[in-house]
């Protein structure tokens, strides 16, 4: 209902009333791409929406192949480390449709691909297109325009290893090239569209949003979670390294004490991913950054691998940047590609050392247990639906969500008033939902009314000044569909639920359950 809802919502609109999903239009190339899916596989509802998501998953795991190809007897470990990127990454969110978290992953993969490729084999074709790709990319997502500063800092690594017979200069002015071919491609798509004015507005909308002091989207808040976050990492990474000193000192000869020692921590790696929602992330991506490191550290000389692992590291830690959780967001699809090559370069280089036995065998218990964790964690937590997975077994009567199973109660009275939306709504008409039910509006194929299809992702200066405009450009919405209960107490924007308050001053309430409410105007009959 809420951030599946959002995208799915923003997809069916796209084309037909685009201003009214406006807001959304900082993930433009996500909605441009979501919308031609909804054109062509509408028909196939949520589900065709999934199978989008697999197959950009599926793409994402054979490009990584390509790029890991010199490993091919190490493809075990290719397919463990995207395994642990497949179940980790629904942990927090679920299985979601095609979104803006996928498509970037999926882009860093792409742009990992040809940037590796081209710089190492001196293939401009490709740095370019790597670069347009990211100048294209950041319309997928605004703050993924951080990845702007991967190729020039590749070329000048690249340099350090050739020196004069690289011509630094010459790539750098084809990577700015391709970013700005890239950019204008998107900026030329937008004014083909006619899309530019509200494209400038959702630009205003959201500035406002990140100047907002305190919305976990304003610009301090999501810098301080970033640095927080990574503060913790370095905390991890601290203490692995005396995990693994100790180890390798005082246990690794004893075999009662290595298996303590591995119990202990497979205990502590099972309580952090259920004790706390970003100690999951902390531990990987620490886990992952030493491994990462100490083969930097001991393959330094060696060109293809230090270049390879600055892509792929600079990726994970520019990609989570804007992103209001940090790495609890965007961190599990910020190293789609970090994690399978991490673990082969690692499993390699212990290969090469007289400890192969120990150490492998270590890691592979790690990461395979991390998978089963993860994977628990999958069948346990539904996103915003109270109760394991083997409690929903309700089918909803929307085709458009016929791939969802629900509770029978929570199932039942969404069917009820989509059944009631159905009789009294017409396909034409707007319908304001509030606070946090934007799916309803991908269900009922209504379209939103203030802009935007989830009204909580205004900050409350911006919700006030989005409805004011409403109002004077479309008069009062039709229709409203609101919760019957709100927990304003634990909700960071308590002033939209103000305004709300003083916007329905004028509507009467002509339907009702346990949860829901449809509005209309008083001066409107029922």
């Amino acid at each position: 209902m809420t951030d599946e809802g959002f995208m799915l919502a923003n997809y069916q609109q796209f084309f037909h009333h685009p201003e009214s999903v406006g807001y959304s239009f900082v993930y433009y190339l996500t909605c441009f791409f979501g919308g031609i899916w909804n054109e062509i596989f509408g028909f196939a509802g949520n589900y065709g929406f999934r199978v989008f998501n697999a197959l950009i998953i599926v793409m994402s795991y054979i490009i990584i192949c390509k790029i890991l190809k010199d490993y091919h007897s190490y493809r075990w470990w290719i397919f463990l480390g995207f395994v642990v990127v497949v179940f980790g990454m629904n942990v927090d969110h679920g299985t979601l449709s095609f979104h803006y978290y996928t498509f970037n992953a999926f882009n860093s993969v792409v742009i990992t691909y040809l940037l590796y490729s081209g710089l190492l084999n001196n293939k401009m074709t490709s740095i370019f297109c790597a670069c347009a790709l990211i100048g294209a990319n950041m319309f997928s997502r605004i703050p993924s325009l951080s990845l702007i500063v991967i190729p020039f800092a590749l070329s000048f690594i690249v340099y350090l290893y050739r020196k004069s017979l690289f011509n630094w200069k010459r790539v750098c002015f084809i990577e700015l090239c391709g970013i700005s071919v890239g950019f204008l491609l998107i900026i030329g798509l937008i004014y083909l569209l006619g899309h530019q004015s509200i494209f400038l507005h959702s630009i205003k909308v959201n500035i406002l949003l990140a100047s907002h002091s305190v919305s976990t989207n304003s610009l301090g808040s999501m810098f301080i979670q970033y640095v927080i976050n990574y503060l913790y990492v370095l905390l991890f990474m601290l203490i692995l390294v005396a995990f693994i000193w100790c180890y390798g000192k005082y246990f690794r000869k004893n075999s009662l004490l290595k298996i303590l020692f591995v119990g202990v921590f497979l205990f502590v790696l099972y309580r952090l991913n259920y004790s706390h929602m970003l100690g999951r992330m902390y531990l990987l991506v620490a886990l992952l950054y030493v491994c990462l490191l100490y083969v930097m550290w001991k393959k330094r000389r060696n060109e293809r691998i230090i270049v390879l692992c600055s892509i792929l590291l600079a990726v994970s830690l520019l990609l989570p940047l804007g992103s209001d959780w940090g790495i609890g967001n965007m961190g599990a699809y910020s190293i789609w590609g970090l994690v399978p090559t991490t673990l082969v370069l690692t499993a390699k280089d212990i290969d090469s050392s007289k400890d192969r036995s120990n150490y492998k065998n270590i890691l592979a218990i790690v990461f395979v247990f991390l998978a089963l964790v993860y994977f628990k964690h999958n069948v346990r937590i539904c996103f915003r639906d109270d109760g394991p997975r083997w409690e929903k077994n309700y089918h909803m009567m929307s085709s458009s969500y016929a791939s969802v199973l629900t509770s029978v109660q929570r199932g039942e009275e969404l069917d009820s008033l989509l059944s009631f939306c159905s009789k009294t709504i017409k396909a034409d008409e707007r319908v304001f939902i509030f606070p946090s039910m934007p799916g309803i509006h991908y269900l009922s194929s209504s379209i939103p009314y203030a802009y935007c299809s989830w009204p909580m992702c205004y900050s409350t200066a911006s919700f006030e000044i989005e409805l004011d405009r409403a109002k004077q450009e479309l008069g009062l919405a039709p229709f409203v569909i609101s919760l019957n209960h709100f927990d304003i107490q634990n909700d960071q924007h308590k002033g939209n639920y103000h305004v709300f308050d003083e916007y329905m001053r004028n509507y009467h309430k002509i339907w009702s359950s346990v949860h829901y409410s449809v509005w209309r105007p008083q001066n409107v009959n029922k």
